[in-house]
């Protein structure tokens, strides 16, 4: 009796955990970072006359880092003659991105890089006129981050239409 209360039990809370909508979302991971979406944020961006454009797909995406890619990111942050101090605590970081989905283009607007304990490491804002609509690499993290983005939003489209507003 007492194994079937403990199962009954476990199956709650794991329904519990299942049926919650998590914040983020996992796209893949590697040796070095995990990837995410926020759920939360995502929304379709607007066309230049103001009217909410489902091709476009407004979202941040989560790094979350391993000791190799700190590491790795670090090096990174050294050959580009930028400052590493904290660097040795980055626990993630935020990108926010503009996709579109219909020409596999994208625009980088945000980057931040965090500690754990969430303080801000070091965070650059790409004015819009130097935010330029670069190609989707077949391939790559970039079409993986697309696919999934586009995916969310096709199966949520009436949640993520309301938040675009």
């Amino acid at each position: 009796m007492r194994k079937i209360i403990l199962m009954v039990l476990l199956l709650m809370m794991v329904y519990g955990v299942c049926s919650a909508e998590e914040r983020y979302k996992w796209i893949e991971s590697n040796d070095r970072c995990g990837y995410f979406f926020d759920t939360q944020t995502i929304r379709f961006g607007k066309d230049f006359t103001g009217k909410v454009d489902s091709s476009l797909i407004d979202v941040w995406i989560k790094f979350v880092y391993n000791d190799a890619g700190r590491d790795e990111y670090i090096n990174s942050r050294k050959k580009s003659k930028l400052s590493t101090d904290g660097y040795n605590e980055l626990s993630h970081g935020f990108e926010h991105y503009i996709f579109n989905n219909k020409t596999n283009k994208f625009r980088l607007l945000y980057t931040a890089d965090y500690k754990e304990n969430g303080v801000l490491l070091d965070s650059y804002s790409f004015p819009s006129n130097l935010a330029t609509w670069e190609d989707v690499i077949p391939n790559s993290l970039g079409e993986d981050w697309l696919r999934d983005a586009t995916e969310y939003t096709t199966y949520n489209w009436s949640k993520v239409f309301s938040r675009s507003r």
